[in-house]
Formats: structure tokens, C-alpha cells, sequence
């Protein structure tokens, strides 16, 4: 069996920025979709809130209908639903993977050029629990719940969506920030 090569560096670092693009273009369809999660949760809250019967409660009903009929398919209601909560775990998931890339490119680099960033091993760790689904308490799930860190788990904190829960959360803007030093990195290796 004939043994495979990895491709020159030049050919890893482009590929790397093509995945820079791209995990930026999925981290905004992540927030995207984080964020209308979050507008159908408070929906839903309020709608709540305000389906007694008295005039209080009929009076925020009526402002917020005020513009449609009963049943129009327009009304501006939002609802959690299992179909929303799959595709924000799926583009969470699909934004890990995406990061995963980016790092392996960002190895061809040399360690005192290669930026980093506070969390990324558990990213890493994240990615292989995520493309390892089926498999129950490997190495990678082991070390996540060591750390303590509930990788299924997304909040809105400070303005912004961030991964997972506790001291090791990863706020999306330090997620942002170091794919643009990658990108920066990246560029400067192929000028070389």
C-alpha cells in the first residue's frame, strides 16, 4: 500500500483561507441562527405573558395584532421549534468543523507566526465529539466533561452568542477575532 503525502504548505495555506472564509461565513449563519432562536424564545415569553383575559393583557394583544387579521400566515409571531433548535446545533456543529480546518492549515505554519486562541483546544475537542456522534465516552468526550465543559450548550451573554457553559465558555467574538489573525497569518506565509 502506497503511503499518502500532504501537500506543500503553499497548497495547505490556501486551502486555509478558503476555510477562514468560510468558517466566517458559517459563524455568521451561526449568530444568524442563534439569534432568531432568541427572538422566538422572548415571543413566545411575552405571548405568554399576555394571553390572560384582562384588559391589561388584551390591550398588548391588540397593539401587537393591531396591523393583521386572526390567522393571517404574516403575523410576526415566532415559536421554538424542534426544527430551529436542529439547525443552530447543526451550524454550531458545522462551524466547528469548519475551525478545525482552519487550524490544521494554521500547523504548517511556524509556532511563533501561528495565532491561537483561548479555547481552542476544546473547539478541537468539540469537533471530534460532533463527527464521533456515535460513538459513546471517547478520548475527546472524556476530556470535555473533565474540564467540565457542556459542549451542547449555547448562551447569550455581553451582546453575543457564546459556546458552551461556565469559566471556558467561547464568546463568538474571540471566535471572530481569531479567524482574522489566521487570515492574517495565512496571508503572510503564501507572501512569503
Amino acid at each position: 500500500m502506497v503511503k499518502s503525502q500532504p501537500i506543500p504548505d503553499e497548497d495547505a495555506w490556501w486551502n486555509g483561507l478558503m476555510w477562514v472564509d468560510g468558517a466566517r461565513m458559517q459563524a455568521q449563519r451561526f449568530e444568524d441562527v442563534f439569534n432568531e432562536w432568541l427572538d422566538a424564545e422572548y415571543d413566545t415569553k411575552h405571548r405568554h405573558r399576555n394571553s390572560g383575559d384582562d384588559d391589561i393583557e388584551r390591550g398588548w394583544r391588540g397593539e401587537t395584532d393591531r396591523d393583521y387579521q386572526p390567522y393571517d400566515p404574516r403575523r410576526p409571531i415566532k415559536v421554538v421549534t424542534v426544527a430551529l433548535a436542529m439547525q443552530l446545533v447543526v451550524d454550531l456543529r458545522f462551524l466547528i468543523v469548519a475551525c478545525k480546518h482552519v487550524m490544521t492549515a494554521l500547523k504548517r505554519i511556524p509556532a511563533v507566526a501561528r495565532p491561537m486562541m483561548n479555547g481552542q483546544e476544546l473547539l478541537y475537542l468539540m469537533r471530534n465529539v460532533s463527527e464521533h456522534w456515535e460513538e459513546v465516552g471517547g478520548p475527546s468526550a472524556t476530556k470535555l466533561a473533565l474540564a467540565n465543559f457542556d459542549h451542547t450548550t449555547t448562551k447569550f451573554a455581553s451582546g453575543q452568542a457564546w459556546i458552551g457553559d461556565g469559566k471556558d465558555a467561547i464568546p463568538m467574538s474571540r471566535i471572530h477575532d481569531w479567524l482574522e489573525c489566521s487570515r492574517e497569518a495565512l496571508v503572510a506565509a503564501l507572501a512569503g
